[in-house]
């Protein structure tokens, strides 16, 4: 009875040992894989980030120049272009707060840049988040 039990205990023991190697293969040969692709999520979600951002602020500066040239042609004609009357003001308001949220956003989400240029880097600090 012993011999039956020490023979059907040696047997599970192997079979764990080798769930545990075949495990471990699976995973060293999975692991270029997954690192690649946790750096292009990465990369692409900063990336993203940056160009809405970058994007944003372009456009709120062309609104806010091109509001400037109308002021001048106005200015000229002798018409009173007054900004901060009525719903100009919004108009004039929305772009100088947005501006800089905007230029915050872009260069909040440099990641992809760092991925780019040096990945194992941002990898290490990667795994240095997440063990914190």
């Amino acid at each position: 009875m012993t011999e039956e039990l020490a023979q059907k205990a040696n047997e599970a023991l192997i079979e764990i040992i080798n769930g545990a190697i075949a495990t471990k293969e699976f995973v060293i040969e999975q692991a270029p894989d997954v690192v690649e692709q946790l750096l292009m999520w990465h990369m692409t979600m900063s990336l993203v980030w940056f160009s809405l951002g970058a994007l944003l602020a372009a456009s709120m500066i062309w609104f806010i120049a091109a509001l400037i040239r109308a002021c001048r042609e106005n200015a000229e004609e002798g018409v009173i272009f007054a900004l901060m009357d009525g719903t100009e003001g919004g108009i004039l308001a929305a772009p100088i707060i947005l501006t800089p949220i905007s230029i915050v956003v872009a260069f909040a989400n440099l990641s992809w840049l760092q991925i780019l240029i040096a990945p194992k880097l941002y990898l290490i600090e990667y795994a240095a988040n997440l063990v914190k």
